[in-house]
């Protein structure tokens, strides 16, 4: 028989439901996100007042959409993460 704490673990490793881990470039928090309707995922920022939001109500700006620039190029991209430009010393 299973029990509650069993149900309970699958249940939480079943569910939809996702926390938005970020990393922070400057002065934007960044996340890459996938989910039913981003299947290859989307990079998006926001500030840090926006992130402290409940999650429903954050305004994610969008950078990049994998499964749109996908479709328009005729390609099959895949997100490896990000590489950084050093711009060099501000001026």
């Amino acid at each position: 028989k299973e029990s509650a704490t069993y149900n309970r673990i699958l249940e939480v490793l079943e569910s939809k439901d996702k926390i938005a881990s970020v990393s922070k470039i400057n002065e934007h928090y960044y996340n890459f996100w996938t989910d039913a309707d981003h299947v290859r995922g989307i990079w998006r920022r926001c500030s840090l007042e926006e992130y402290r939001k409940p999650p429903a109500e954050v305004n994610w700006e969008l950078v990049l959409d994998i499964d749109a620039l996908g479709k328009e190029e005729g390609e099959s991209w895949v997100w490896h993460g990000k590489t950084l430009l050093d711009e060099g010393p501000e001026k």
